[in-house]
C-alpha cells in the first residue's frame, strides 16, 4: 500500500506513516528512500524476514542516513530529536534503539542521492 506523505518535517513525515499503516492492522511496515538505486526487492524481502525475529531493520547509508526503516510497532522516539538529511541520523537511530532495549538488524550499507557529488557511486548515470 502506498500512501502520500503527511507532516512538517521528514520525521514527522515516516512517523505518520508508520501510524497509518499500524492502524490498519498491518504486522510489520518497511518504508524506504526513493533515491536509492541499489535497493531491490531481495533487500526488501529480507527486510520482511528479518523483522519475524527483529523489532527493527535498518538499511543503513553510506552518508550516514538509512534507506530503509521497518518496525513491528510503532517506536515514536526513533523520529524524534533527529538532524534529517544530516551525517548522524543512522547513529541517533542505533542510540535509540539500544536505549529502547529494541533488537534490530542492519541490512547492506548501500548508497543514495541526496546531492549531485553523490552520482560518484554511479558511473553510468554521469555517461548518459
Amino acid at each position: 500500500t502506498q500512501f502520500l506523505q503527511n507532516g512538517k518535517e521528514l520525521g514527522d513525515k515516516m512517523g505518520n506513516a508508520f501510524v497509518k499503516a499500524f492502524n490498519m492492522k498491518y504486522k510489520k511496515v518497511i518504508i524506504i528512500g526513493s533515491d536509492c538505486l541499489d535497493l531491490n526487492e531481495n533487500i526488501i524481502s529480507d527486510a520482511f524476514k528479518l523483522l519475524d525475529e527483529q523489532e527493527v531493520v535498518l538499511g543503513p547509508a553510506r552518508d550516514g542516513g538509512y534507506y530503509l526503516l521497518g518496525m513491528r510497532n510503532y517506536y515514536p522516539q526513533l523520529f524524534k530529536n533527529k538532524t534529517w538529511s544530516s551525517e548522524n541520523v543512522l547513529l541517533d537511530t542505533l542510540l535509540d534503539l539500544s536505549n529502547l532495549n529494541l533488537s534490530f538488524k542492519l541490512l547492506p550499507t548501500l548508497s543514495d542521492i541526496d546531492v549531485e557529488k553523490d552520482l560518484i557511486h554511479y558511473p553510468n548515470i554521469l555517461e548518459s
